[in-house]
């Protein structure tokens, strides 16, 4: 709106689009003037005239046009990254002032310190974080660019429980984040297995290694395992253990031969040390046999485990 102050004289508001040539604005002779919406620089005076006189001009006025400011277009060089890791975003096809802001719910914003250039770069990301930038222009509605949605895939986090009962222990996993296992028994076996069962044939301290994994890296965790295992491979003359035939081709029979009576439990394991095999007898009787059939195992060598509440013996057998 302008206004025409300290005239003399009938009121003609003028328009100019260079300030050269004028034309009369018609039936707009008051004191004030509202211009429509403009989108162009603009120039404005008011003629003024009597019948005696020869017409007059008040002051010239320019009114200049900003621009609407435009929000852009945000990019990150990488949507998904790992927990820890740094990103950059630039904003592109933008008019006016840059003022970053981030949000982890994309309802709540909050400007991001000193970040007012079109390139934003963030180091150590947490969390799932979603950005955008806000345009501004002085005299304008401020406007938003598109926003960019950020996936923080988190680090693994290695951990375990476990139980030893006699050799036998068994490993419980409460690691975090894991995709794959590794598991290092310090008696030079191995297992991929999440939560693996593993016998030990010697007493002693091992050092019982987890590592975890993802896609963004690894972690472990290494614990002092105690075994005491009595009668390890004890052998003697009064528990005699025979497997016949051996090698074979999966069928074959196991002989005890012994006054100990009891709960016996016969394992057995693959080369990588995983159970393939858990039985439970009952042995009543000084000599004891059963058949196993086995030919559903692929050919290699195994290991058995016979433990009793007095010993643990440990055989090998081949399946050919």
């Amino acid at each position: 709106t302008l206004y025409l102050s300290e005239h003399l004289g009938n009121i003609q508001w003028q328009l100019s689009y260079n300030g050269t040539f004028w034309a009369n604005i018609e039936g707009e002779t008051n004191t004030l003037y509202t211009t429509p919406e403009l989108d162009s620089k603009m120039y404005y005076r008011a003629k003024l005239s009597t019948n005696q006189c020869e017409d007059a001009y008040s002051t010239e006025i320019e009114i200049a046009i900003n621009s609407a400011p435009v929000g852009g277009t945000a990019t990150a060089d990488n949507t998904i990254i790992c927990s820890g890791s740094s990103l950059t975003i630039v904003l592109s096809d933008y008019i006016g002032s840059i003022q970053w802001q981030q949000s982890t719910d994309s309802l709540t914003w909050s400007d991001i310190t000193n970040e007012n250039s079109a390139s934003l770069t963030l180091s150590s990301l947490t969390e799932d974080t979603h950005f955008r930038a806000l345009l501004s222009k002085t005299g304008c509605d401020d406007v938003i660019s598109t926003v960019e949605s950020i996936k923080v895939n988190p680090l693994p986090i290695s951990g375990y429980n476990y139980s030893v009962d006699l050799g036998t222990v068994t490993f419980s996993d409460i690691s975090e984040y894991a995709d794959s296992y590794f598991w290092d028994f310090d008696d030079d076996l191995t297992s991929i297995e999440a939560e693996p069962v593993h016998i030990y044939t010697q007493t002693g301290n091992y050092q019982v290694k987890q590592r975890v994994s993802n896609n963004c890296g690894s972690d472990s965790t290494i614990q002092l395992v105690s075994i005491t295992v009595p009668g390890i491979n004890d052998v003697s003359q009064d528990f005699n253990v025979n497997i016949y035939p051996n090698p074979n081709t999966g069928k074959f029979n196991l002989t005890i031969l012994s006054h100990e009576t009891g709960e016996i439990i016969v394992r057995i394991y693959n080369i990588q040390g995983k159970e393939v095999i858990s039985k439970t007898f009952t042995k009543n009787t000084k000599e004891f046999i059963t058949e196993f059939d086995l030919d559903k195992l692929s050919k290699g060598v195994y290991q058995i485990k016979i433990i009793t509440a007095k010993r643990v013996i440990d055989k090998q057998l081949l399946i050919e």
